[in-house]
């Protein structure tokens, strides 16, 4: 799980985001960067709940995602705030395929 220094708070979903400065779209989910001051990259996780409807499974996906990032050391990318936001194909998808997917928006960001 990442540390809650690089997860971006609720109150960045409450009035509507800042226009995306780069947008990444996968088979899992549509990935958007917006500019940051930070020395740091924040990331917000986005399931709704007509994507997946239990919440556990809601909340394994955010992990999920937040497990990959911390481990592959992205978060320490200087300058970005990042939201993925979920499709209804993630409901069905494995580790591995979530891995895969984030692999590719962070190589498509390079």
């Amino acid at each position: 799980m990442l540390p809650r220094k690089y997860r971006l708070p609720s109150s960045f979903f409450t009035h509507k985001p800042p226009h995306a400065d780069r947008v990444v779209t996968t088979e899992l989910f549509v990935a958007r960067w917006y500019k940051s001051n930070n020395d740091f990259m924040r990331v917000g996780v986005v399931v709704p709940n007509k994507v997946i409807s239990g919440a556990v499974a809601r909340n394994r996906i955010r992990r999920q995602v937040h497990t990959v990032i911390n481990s592959r050391g992205w978060h320490k990318r200087a300058g970005y705030d990042m939201v993925f936001y979920a499709k209804p194909a993630l409901s069905d998808a494995s580790s591995s395929d979530i891995e895969v997917a984030l692999d590719k928006v962070f190589k498509e960001k390079k």
